[in-house]
């Protein structure tokens, strides 16, 4: 009974660490642990799904913009097709820059992955405002475990902004 209420709390990892026996110890149930993600890995071959699943993680790291130094962003992508993000350090350009260099700080939006492309990268829509258009959100990848997150947005066709992400406690 331990064991199973364990387990629904914390996912298996967690559970093996504490009573060493039970479920599978596999990279995906820390991964999932680690990104705050609420269910385990699909990994069901469905690579759409699974990148669908993957992006619904708090982000944190580098934009590279064509214009100006590298800056630090937040993402956070939820399961419902929204974001939010924030610059957390602009230091390197010397004043501040919204986290999808367009737009506000902190901004909102909608986002949805839509093709997976023969490359294995994923490519979808993005929006920093709802009154305009989606902007493009290209080159999605991960790590094999999906704690690594790597895009390139485009504003209009302006950039792109690459970003390079990991999820979890920084």
């Amino acid at each position: 009974m331990r064991k199973t209420i364990l387990t629904a709390l914390l996912g298996c990892s967690a559970v093996l660490t504490q009573l060493n026996s039970g479920c599978t110890d596999r990279e995906q149930d820390t991964a999932s642990i680690r990104c705050g993600r609420a269910s385990a890995d699909p990994d069901d071959g469905d690579l759409l799904a699974r990148a669908k699943y993957g992006m619904v993680a708090t982000w944190r790291g580098t934009a590279t913009t064509p214009w100006v130094p590298p800056y630090t962003v937040e993402i956070a992508f939820a399961a419902d097709g929204t974001y939010d993000a924030h610059t957390v350090d602009h230091s390197n350009v010397g004043y501040p820059v919204p986290p999808l260099y367009y737009g506000d700080d902190p901004v909102s939006g909608v986002f949805e992955l839509v093709d997976l492309h023969s490359n294995g990268e994923f490519s979808g829509k993005i929006s920093i405002d709802p009154t305009q258009s989606a902007d493009s959100f290209d080159a999605v990848r991960f790590n094999e475990d999906l704690t690594h997150l790597h895009f390139e947005y485009s504003h209009r066709g302006y950039g792109p902004i690459v970003y390079e992400l990991d999820c979890g406690p920084s």
